[in-house]
């Protein structure tokens, strides 16, 4: 027979008992406001808590949320002081809006209900429905009183939903949050590390800083010595290039000195010995030779003591410029450009300069604490970070998780039992409609067949 959808003497739908008035220590037992928020941040109903270990519980889980909101939203403001190297105001607002992604992200996984496997209650409901003989008809109205319909007729029961996907999502959370646990942790606890070997990490990254300013002055400094070659090369050449002059003029000389003495002499020009015209000719020309010989003479030693003294000079500095020690290379360092150099190397050092800083500081220290310590630090964020989702996990074999699995089972008894019972009342209705349909359509076949057989009769009447 079908099942009563509505029954009294205090059931509820289909026979099932209706939940009891609240037991006299609930009014007794409300929780305060700030513990009531609590459970709200814990996704956790005051109504179905029962007893006072169950509620702390959940506040204490509440609290954690906060809690770790809070780390998370203080986290980051540290880690931007580190990565930027100075503590602005504006940090705020990244914090706040990290820390409520935070906050709601933890707060969503531990308001998930886990509701067990919905499934045996539908095939609860449907078993019962089978032992009650709820069946439905669709093609016909009951035969000769009988709860049997037309063999065809029957409507089968349908198969209960299943929620096999809801697992699978809800490791795909949980893992999603391990890795975000896993990032944040990593992050944050960098920039703790940095912050707690801050005065080693300071003493490496001046040592890094001082290294890299003698390296840049030492290439400075090369530089400069290279500057300096093409200009002793240019001195150089001038003197070689007075020589050749020198030398060339000499040559002049010569040649005047031999053109008079032939003269003079009689070997060459006229042939005539003694002191004519062409004799005191060739000796003016001699003497005009020998005067600007002389004056080029002048000018090279002049232009060579000069060049040779600048050559030396830029020798001297040349090869200073190549000892890191010397004088040449301080004035360098004291100079604009190695200020500028310095400001460059020993200016203000971002988050990676730190990490680099905190690496060399680890590569030359043996000390078994500086190695541990952030992994020790990485480990306790984590743990700290996964706590929601650890009570989410643990929250399964509690008071509170039975009672919502219990209550979730419940309802998709009821909710099986309607939607089969509605199924039965639309067949019931749709059948009902068809037969209805079937007794208009005979009613009217006979109506005709009446009157065409009666006007038949008529027809063939005699007169």
């Amino acid at each position: 027979m079908p099942v009563n959808s509505s029954t009294t003497n205090g059931h509820g739908p289909y026979g099932l008992p209706q939940p009891g008035p609240p037991p006299a220590h609930a009014a007794r037992d409300r929780p305060a406001g700030l513990t009531r928020t609590l459970l709200w941040v814990a996704g956790t109903d005051p109504g179905k808590v029962e007893t006072r270990t169950e509620r702390y519980r959940a506040a204490g889980t509440g609290m954690f949320v906060v809690l770790i909101a809070l780390v998370a939203a203080g986290s980051l403001i540290l880690y931007l002081q580190t990565v930027i190297g100075a503590l602005h105001t504006w940090f705020i607002v990244p914090a706040l809006i990290w820390g409520v992604i935070v906050f709601q992200v933890d707060r969503m996984i531990l308001i998930e209900p886990n509701y067990g496997r919905l499934d045996r209650a539908e095939s609860l409901a449907d078993q019962n429905i089978v032992n009650r003989r709820v069946i439905v008809t669709r093609s016909g109205p009951p035969v000769n009183g009988s709860e049997k319909g037309h063999e065809d007729g029957w409507l089968a029961v349908p198969p209960p939903s299943a929620d096999r996907g809801s697992g699978v999502s809800r490791v795909g959370v949980y893992v999603l949050r391990f890795a975000m646990a896993l990032a944040i942790a990593y992050l944050v606890s960098e920039a703790l590390v940095l912050m707690i070997f801050r005065p080693e990490v300071d003493q490496e990254l001046t040592r890094n800083g001082d290294v890299a300013f003698e390296r840049d002055i030492a290439a400075l400094a090369a530089t400069e010595a290279d500057a300096l070659l093409p200009r002793i090369q240019t001195l150089r050449t001038e003197i070689a290039d007075l020589d050749a002059d020198l030398a060339q003029k000499k040559r002049v000389v010569d040649e005047a000195r031999a053109n008079y003495n032939g003269e003079a002499d009689g070997t060459s020009g006229t042939g005539v010995r003694g002191s004519g015209p062409q004799t005191r000719a060739e000796w003016e020309n001699l003497t005009r030779a020998q005067r600007i010989h002389d004056t080029a003479l002048a000018d090279r030693d002049n232009r060579a003591r000069l060049n040779s003294t600048e050559i030396q000079n830029l020798t001297v500095l040349w090869a200073e410029l190549r000892t890191p020690t010397s004088g040449a290379v301080n004035e360098l360092r004291e100079s604009p450009r190695g200020k500028a150099l310095y400001a460059q190397t020993h200016g203000q050092a971002g988050w990676l300069a730190r990490e680099q800083a905190f690496a060399d500081f680890q590569q030359r220290t043996s000390n078994a604490t500086v190695h541990s310590v952030p992994w020790v630090i990485r480990a306790l964020f984590v743990l700290v970070d996964l706590l929601p989702l650890t009570m989410k996990l643990l929250n399964i074999r509690t008071l509170y998780g039975r009672r919502v699995r219990d209550e979730a089972q419940l309802l998709r008894y009821e909710d099986r039992l309607r939607h089969v019972s509605a199924m039965r009342r639309a067949g019931e209705k749709a059948a009902l409609a068809d037969h209805a349909m079937n007794v208009a359509a005979r009613l009217d076949y006979d109506s005709r067949e009446t009157y065409y057989r009666t006007r038949a009769d008529h027809l063939g009447r005699q007169p």
